[in-house]
């Protein structure tokens, strides 16, 4: 029986109250000096609008009005600081995912492994996703860190728990869906000049973070799987890494070969072998 957990704390609307207050402080509008007063919106009302209305609301008062400004500013840099404090360490999520693939559903015969393959995968999908935000532009240095390097432990987990049904059809999966390093991505590409500086030189006894992704993607070639990876290495050295490496004019040159050999390739589909040979 799992243990009882406690009371959940309300979660803060910061931006809710943020308007809330820039309402209050604006001066009144002609119609309200003639005596065409409107409420103040309460919080509840203010939790009709979408967080794109009322950033938008938010942005519009800061423009019209220098105090509402400064206070927004205000609670910008408030909020900034509290999260540059707070150290997020997501290796629990690497753990969980490693055994969901090797242990919960080893006893299941491989027919019901295949079912169960497109959960597993979706769930790692979310978690993906979730450290990606975790690990934004208002996050400490040192979350980003550890977020982009559980995402390399997740990622070989997928390359290397292959042995089994389940996990074979995992990886497969991420043959074609790039979350992984599109979240990666994400998370570098906020990342300071000195972050990514501290990615080559970070060395806890078993080599730094720098030389487990290039690691990675010596592996991912091999199993044709997380294809962006070099995107992600190149952003990390400072290079563009938008187009995956290649420039306009290689891009014409892979067009023009693939161009020439169509009609021959359909004709050599058959081929046999080690499915790590096979990209």
């Amino acid at each position: 029986m799992s243990a009882p957990t406690g009371t959940k704390r309300a979660r803060a609307n910061t931006v809710g109250d943020a308007l809330a207050q820039a309402f209050t402080s604006v001066q009144p509008t002609p119609q309200q000096a003639s005596g065409e007063v409107q409420p103040t919106p309460t919080e509840t009302e203010l939790q009709l609008l979408k967080l794109p209305k009322l950033s938008e609301l938010l942005i519009k008062a800061a423009e019209m009005h220098p105090d509402v400004n400064t206070m927004i500013t205000d609670a910008i840099k408030e909020e900034r600081e509290k999260r540059q404090k707070v150290v997020i360490n997501f290796d629990h999520y690497s753990s969980s995912i490693w055994k969901s693939i090797n242990i919960t559903y080893r006893s299941m015969s491989g027919s019901k492994q295949y079912d169960m393959a497109w959960d597993v995968a979706g769930n790692i999908t979310s978690t993906v996703g979730m450290i990606a935000q975790r690990c934004n532009a208002m996050a400490s240095p040192q979350t980003r860190l550890n977020g982009l390097s559980v995402l390399r432990k997740i990622g070989k987990t997928i390359i290397l728990s292959s042995n089994s049904t389940l996990g074979s059809e995992v990886r497969k999966q991420f043959q074609s869906d790039p979350s992984l390093e599109n979240a990666m991505h994400d998370i570098v590409s906020v990342m300071s000049v000195e972050e990514k500086e501290a990615i080559k030189g970070d060395d806890s006894g078993s080599g730094s973070l720098w030389e487990k992704l290039q690691e990675l993607e010596n592996l991912a070639d091999g199993y044709c799987v997380f294809e962006g990876l070099k995107r992600v290495l190149d952003l990390i050295e400072g290079k563009d890494g938008g187009d995956g490496g290649f420039d306009e004019d290689e891009d014409e040159e892979l067009e023009e070969l693939e161009d020439e050999d169509e009609d021959e390739d359909e004709d050599e589909y058959g081929v046999t072998g080690d499915e790590r040979d096979i990209c």
